[in-house]
């Protein structure tokens, strides 16, 4: 018994140096992503793009953006970050809004629905981007943590709700938390963050343009890559022509 003790207080000032780096530095954002979404929302419900986002939760994002939000849209995309690059400029006259998010399953097709449903802004056409992985009975996908309540109720709904969901969520929700103050390949990350920036916020930048080193989300929900990056002018001219051709998709 004295050796344990003695080598847990050898070992605590390390464990508590890890979780507290990790704590205020989290790359992830898992302990202030609430905040850090909700102000994006903001700044896009003010139409400004945002460049320079990091490890920013698209269904937080989501879900701040429908509860802040009196547009009622023409037409809205759910997918994965296969659709983001779709923009409004697809839609011309028609107000649109892009709600894919990166590593989307169909849970958070359920849970992004019922973002919609619960602010009363069902869209007229409601597109969705079919991945290959979706239907697919051996897929790992798991509904990100910020989409499990949405998630569940929508089930619920339905009459497809499971037993002991909410115990399960707090379940995963401790194991997140745990996993994520003692995870040392994060607290690489964070000292690597600690060196370069100090204990600085990862700041993002409001734009009114699309001009940025940084990948930029728009005001529509869409994604802009970095300008090395960018879809050649010709292709997006291409691509606009078709879609609104008398042959194209909206006639």
């Amino acid at each position: 018994m004295p050796k344990l003790l003695t080598k847990l207080i050898f070992i605590s000032p390390v464990l508590l140096t890890i979780v507290a780096v990790n704590y205020f530095l989290y790359p992830s954002h898992l302990f202030d992503d609430d905040a850090y979404a909700n102000e994006i929302a903001g700044y896009m419900l003010d139409n400004y793009n945002i460049a320079n986002y990091k490890n920013m939760d698209d269904r937080l994002l989501l879900k701040h953006y429908f509860a802040g939000t009196n547009q009622l849209f023409d037409n809205i995309i759910l997918g994965s970050s296969r659709s983001m690059t779709i923009g409004e400029e697809y839609f011309k006259g028609k107000t649109f809004l892009n709600c894919s998010v990166t590593g989307c399953g169909l849970g958070d097709l359920l849970a992004i629905y019922r973002f919609m449903q619960s602010n009363n802004k069902i869209p007229r056409y409601l597109l969705i981007s079919v991945d290959p992985w979706f239907f697919n009975k051996n897929n790992q996908y798991v509904v990100k943590e910020s989409a499990y309540y949405d998630y569940f109720k929508i089930l619920d709904d339905i009459g497809l709700s499971k037993p002991f969901a909410s115990a399960k969520i707090r379940i995963i929700k401790f194991k997140l938390l745990v996993y994520g103050l003692l995870d040392l390949d994060y607290f690489n990350t964070s000292l690597k963050k600690l060196y370069l920036h100090g204990v600085s916020r990862d700041y993002f930048i409001p734009l009114k343009g699309i001009v940025s080193a940084t990948s930029i989300r728009m005001h529509d929900g869409s994604r802009r890559e970095p300008i090395k990056q960018y879809i050649p002018i010709n292709v997006r001219s291409i691509a606009l022509e078709e879609a609104h051709a008398p042959y194209g998709f909206w006639n």
